[in-house]
């Protein structure tokens, strides 16, 4: 006999932004992980966001990732609308 069992409990959330705060965003990213953390904490310190750095490199990778694409295709559009 095989028993298998699998428990998945996840929690997600979908932040709509604007394109003047996605630029924003993709800008702050850009600065990268390593060096975003470190001027952070050296200003901030590391007691809000140390406990959550793994999430902020993650957040940071996907921004970099996916928010070229969008912002790309809308200034694409913009362009096209433009002639």
């Amino acid at each position: 006999m095989i028993i298998k069992s699998n428990v998945t409990i996840g929690f997600e959330v979908y932040l709509q932004i604007n394109e003047v705060e996605a630029r924003a965003l993709l800008a702050i990213a850009g600065y990268g992980n390593k060096e975003f953390l470190e001027i952070f904490y050296k200003s901030l310190g590391k007691s809000g966001l140390g406990p959550n750095e793994a999430g902020l490199i993650s957040l940071f990778d996907t921004i970099k990732t996916e928010l070229p694409d969008h912002i790309a295709r809308f200034d694409r559009t913009l362009w096209l609308s433009r002639c």
